[in-house]
């Protein structure tokens, strides 16, 4: 019976995550433009963010493009590359498996923990190949042009505990 509940809890987790993630990266590869780098979506709301399980994708607002300089456009693609190399949404939707038959309670600190340190691990990447003061510039304005409008459903740039981000950046 418990061997049961648990297969259901994975399932429907699983069905919850998988599908409408799949239509969604579907969906926004069409209705974008594919610019080799990442797909542009007209859209006046700013976003950045990477999308899919097993061929992530990375997506940016031309609200976001024209929100944000060069510089930090780039900041961006190198931390939404990071996602997309490392597979972060796929680590994401494995742990969210490994914890589907225990209440969410107990493993949302654990849950909430494994996004900020995909997120960290992308900032720390993205600081390789510019300056940490660069990213955590380019999270500040990020975080600053996304205030008024709701993150979107995947891993976002700049979203949950964006200040640890920054102070990370910053640290000695």
């Amino acid at each position: 019976l418990l061997a049961l509940w648990t297969l259901g809890s994975i399932a429907r987790c699983l069905l919850r995550q998988w599908l409408p993630a799949r239509r969604w990266s579907q969906q926004l590869c069409q209705m974008g433009s594919d610019n080799g780098a990442f797909v542009s979506l007209d859209s006046a709301q700013p976003a950045a963010f990477t999308l899919g399980w097993l061929r992530p994708r990375v997506f940016i607002s031309s609200g976001m493009q024209a929100a944000c300089s060069a510089r930090d456009i780039e900041c961006i693609l190198l931390h939404e590359s990071a996602h997309r190399q490392r597979r972060d949404n796929l680590r994401l939707l494995l742990g969210r498996l490994l914890a589907a038959p225990i209440p969410r309670r107990w493993c949302a600190r654990a849950l909430e923990d494994l996004g900020l340190y995909c997120e960290r691990a992308c900032d720390e990447r993205a600081a390789q190949a510019t300056s940490r003061e660069t990213v955590a510039a380019a999270l500040l304005r990020v975080a600053n042009i996304q205030q008024p409008a709701p993150a979107p459903a995947s891993l976002a740039f700049a979203g949950s505990a964006t200040e640890l981000r920054i102070m990370a950046m910053l640290a000695p």
